[in-house]
């Protein structure tokens, strides 16, 4: 007989991170031109996810608050299979891809799915992810 697979417990992925982490920590210690190249690197990429927490924040709550004025608030974020969505990488995926009637017209509900990182063999992916951004 087969083992029962189903409901088994996954292996936890590690966070980017902890994958940067452990990957600097198996390599040596590099020149000391290479070590402030990286350091001014990682500095740019601070400040910019510094910006683009602040860009986050202020969507999430512009969203908020209109949801809130058209009388439907957001009580709980949505999920895709076990998954909660990010709004904001939602949001920017439908932008990137020209907005909600080109990706309608166009078909590409699946592409905006598959950027959230979504499971590739789901059927229903494109229909779902699609009511979520409308809602």
């Amino acid at each position: 007989l087969a083992p029962n697979l189903k409901g088994r417990p996954r292996k936890k992925k590690l966070s980017f991170r902890q994958r940067r982490d452990s990957h600097s920590k198996t390599q040596g210690q590099g020149s000391s031109s290479r070590s402030s190249d990286s350091e001014e690197k990682e500095k740019k990429t601070e400040e910019t996810s510094e910006e683009s927490r602040a860009e986050e924040q202020a969507f999430l709550v512009s969203l908020y608050k209109y949801m809130k004025n058209r009388d439907t608030p957001i009580e709980r974020i949505p999920f895709l299979g076990f998954k909660q969505i990010n709004l904001w990488t939602m949001f920017q995926a439908a932008q990137k891809l020209g907005g909600y009637e080109l990706i309608t017209v166009r078909r590409q509900w699946k592409h905006v799915y598959d950027e959230l990182g979504g499971n590739p063999s789901s059927t229903s992916a494109a229909t779902c992810t699609r009511r979520h951004y409308e809602r």
